[in-house]
């Protein structure tokens, strides 16, 4: 029964806890306070990759949620993971003005999970009253470094294990035309909605147009404008913009970002009915998946003087995402399962509860 690695089965989850949460030289810290021997950080890195290769297998083979709610949701976003120097593509000899080195290599964050309705109009939406909201069920996080059809055909895969008869299905991203493309080849028969969030970013945009950053006046343009788009008027907000892009003295440079934003809404208006995603108690905000951006990665990826190779990364990414699904025990009873039989072979066995299973010799 024992690994192929010199570091037992039990061990090396450990290890895989403790790095899925801090970084290597922590866990090799945690390791020699636990157990009183040193263990490389190359030696973590190497059990990392080795153990987030049967990731994938095993997310495969899972199980939907036993429990749902009425809504299942599919939402997606990019984030940046830092890369080493030999792993950034596309390196230019010499930058443009006011170019700057490029450091990251984006990954598709995907996120799928249910929740139930929940009416709301406009004004609860600007008054932000704190009252309790529908929490997602079934949350699941996975994300890959370079590849977003990779994610949208594992999202689909997931969900045609989650989707019912009665089930109402959404997707919920920026308006990133790469994603909404790949919307209508995986989930074409979703409702499509762009996320408030990114919405109101570029609201903020124009009201740095013509007020100061941080001002009174900026805040009561963006409040106006966001309760036109919470009552469904985005045809009305989109005049207002061109009109106002068409005043005397306004600069070059302000006078793009607002047709800027006015192509982005132009794009995304069929996507942005949120009076009627209210009323039938949609989720309009992309939350979830911007949590997941930010738990899967930038907590863990991007510390101080953190940098990954794509493989490494992805090993990471892979762990983490398990670990946070709250799975790392379900994955590491098939990892080891599996460990077994490919260096042992299948027998007949039983465990100590005296249940049947097919175990290592």
């Amino acid at each position: 029964n024992i690994p192929k690695r010199i570091y037992s089965y039990y061990l090396q989850k450990i290890i895989i806890l403790f790095a899925s949460q801090s970084t290597f030289e922590e866990t090799s810290k945690n390791i020699n306070e636990l157990f009183g021997f040193k263990i490389s950080t190359k030696s973590i890195s190497d059990i990392v990759k080795d153990v987030s290769s049967h990731a994938e297998k095993f997310r495969d083979i899972q199980p939907p949620p036993p429990k749902e709610q009425e809504l299942l949701v599919v939402c997606t976003d990019g984030k940046g993971v830092p890369m080493k120097k030999e792993e950034i593509a596309d390196k230019k000899t010499r930058l443009k003005k006011g170019e700057k080195a490029q450091k990251k290599k984006m990954a598709t964050v995907g996120v799928i999970y249910s929740i139930d309705k929940e009416v709301r109009n406009a004004d609860e939406i600007l008054k932000k009253e704190n009252k309790k909201h529908c929490r997602p069920v079934g949350k699941r996080i996975r994300g890959k470094i370079g590849d977003k059809e990779f994610v949208f055909k594992k999202l689909r895969k997931e969900a045609d294990l989650r989707e019912g008869e009665n089930k109402v299905k959404i997707f919920l991203s920026d308006g990133e035309r790469a994603l909404w493309k790949l919307k209508e080849v995986y989930f074409s028969k979703y409702i499509g909605i762009l996320d408030l969030y990114h919405a109101m970013e570029k609201l903020w945009e124009c009201g740095y147009c013509f007020h100061k950053e941080g001002s009174v006046e900026a805040k009561k343009y963006v409040r106006r404008k966001l309760k036109l788009l919470l009552n469904g008027k985005v045809n009305k907000c989109i005049k207002e913009m061109k009109k106002e892009s068409l005043k005397k003295g306004l600069s070059k440079g302000k006078r793009k970002v607002l047709d800027g934003v006015i192509k982005y809404y132009r794009n995304n208006r069929n996507s942005m009915r949120y009076n009627e995603y209210l009323s039938r108690g949609f989720p309009i905000g992309s939350g979830n998946v911007e949590s997941a951006c930010k738990i899967l990665i930038r907590q863990r990826m991007e510390g101080s003087g953190m940098r990954w190779t794509k493989d490494g990364g992805q090993s990471m990414i892979d762990i983490r995402s398990i670990y946070l699904n709250g799975d790392l025990n379900e994955f590491f009873k098939c990892y080891v399962e599996e460990q077994r039989e490919i260096l042992y072979g299948k027998k007949e066995g039983k465990t100590s509860e005296g249940k049947i299973l097919k175990v290592a010799g």
